[in-house]
């Protein structure tokens, strides 16, 4: 043993700096982290590439996932999953071919109406366009010289057949591929699930794959559950006020409302701009024209900070900031529809994470 100690410490046997063992795992983590980033702009890249096909089936799977505990408490009560699934099916048909009849009707008089609203507007610019050229005209004389401005509006001419002939026929084809993968997933939906759970290596794995699948659909179906119920209050109460505020058509403003009150933060800034720019062509005055954007703010105030805490509470707790980012992020990608996926995919993603990468609660002093 002596012998041993005296060999250990022998002037020809050194020890590695404690610096190079630093050094060493500060270029592993490096590496890591070049690896994320680089597999982040890869799947970016691929949903970016293949919108047009992963739109549809994620769209399909979203909605699959949410109409199917449905079908499963219905189940319960002694009603078959086919008759359920068809049935579902049934309404959200009826409700796209509801919704595109009534809707397109009002958008074809805007678009026989566009060139009154071209005047309405020109008109009503110019009052802004007389008191920037009063202002040019002072700031000439500081100058030495006057400049008139000259303000040209010249309409595009566009082909609208043809860019509305190109833009439906992909829709269409998109609409079939969701169509039928929310058919097949409703159908198929019980077999996938058992075959997920089983695919697991140990029973523990299983129950908690069989855990994770079931509380994801439940978060999606509460989430859309209550959110369709906020929105249609949303949408009746804003209908209401344009009507009586004397805006033509409320309640196609009123149906905005209803769908773009599913993208937080993001729909409400969109529809408050649109009937800022309706006010300015159908309300007689400046001040008027006011009226239905300040409105549908004062509605969504009262609804985001009253209505929608007390209902969904601790339930779904989502950050803004990371919900705004998605919303940005998956309207890049896949564009309007990606909009709305965004929050889904976002409690999906969630759902995942706490129990993929679990982290215990820390009490803060208040």
């Amino acid at each position: 043993m002596r012998r041993a100690s005296v060999a250990a410490a022998e002037p020809g046997d050194t020890a590695p700096p404690p610096g190079r063992h630093h050094s060493a795992r500060a270029w592993r983590r490096a590496s890591e982290l070049a690896v994320i980033v680089l597999a982040t702009i890869a799947l970016l890249g691929l949903l970016y590439w293949a919108r047009a096909l992963l739109l549809p089936l994620v769209a399909g799977l979203v909605f699959g996932m949410i109409l199917g505990p449905i079908s499963d408490r219905a189940q319960r009560i002694g009603i078959s999953p086919v008759v359920t699934n068809l049935s579902l099916l049934l309404v959200l048909a009826l409700a796209v071919s509801g919704a595109a009849v009534w809707f397109v009707p009002t958008i074809s008089e805007w678009i026989a109406d566009a060139p009154n609203i071209a005047r309405t507007v020109r008109e009503k610019v110019a009052v802004f366009e007389r008191a920037a050229s009063v202002f040019d005209e002072i700031a000439g004389l500081f100058q030495g010289s006057v400049t008139t401005p000259t303000v040209q509006i010249a309409p595009e001419q566009t082909a609208v057949v043809t860019s509305v002939f190109s833009a439906v026929t992909p829709a269409f084809a998109q609409f079939a591929v969701f169509l039928f993968t929310l058919v097949l997933f409703l159908t198929g939906r019980k077999s996938i699930k058992a075959k997920l759970v089983l695919a697991m290596p140990s029973r523990a794995a299983r129950l908690t794959t069989l855990r994770v699948l079931s509380e994801i659909e439940n978060e999606l179906l509460g989430y859309f559950a209550v959110a369709a119920t906020i929105n249609a209050g949303v949408a009746i109460v804003t209908t209401l006020a344009l009507f009586a505020l004397g805006v033509p058509a409320a309640p196609v403003w009123g149906f905005l409302a209803f769908v773009l009150n599913f993208l937080p933060v993001v729909g409400p800034l969109i529809l408050k701009v649109a009937l800022l720019g309706m006010g300015v062509v159908a309300m007689p005055t400046l001040g008027a024209a006011l009226l239905p954007a300040l409105a549908y703010l004062a509605i969504t105030t009262v609804e985001s900070n009253l209505i929608t805490p007390r209902v969904i509470g601790g339930r779904l707790t989502l950050e803004p900031l990371f919900l705004f980012v998605a919303i940005c992020l998956f309207t890049w990608l896949w564009g309007p529809v990606g909009a709305f996926l965004a929050t889904p995919l976002v409690i999906v993603a969630v759902t995942l994470q706490s129990y993929v990468l679990p982290s215990d609660a820390i009490d803060l002093p208040a």
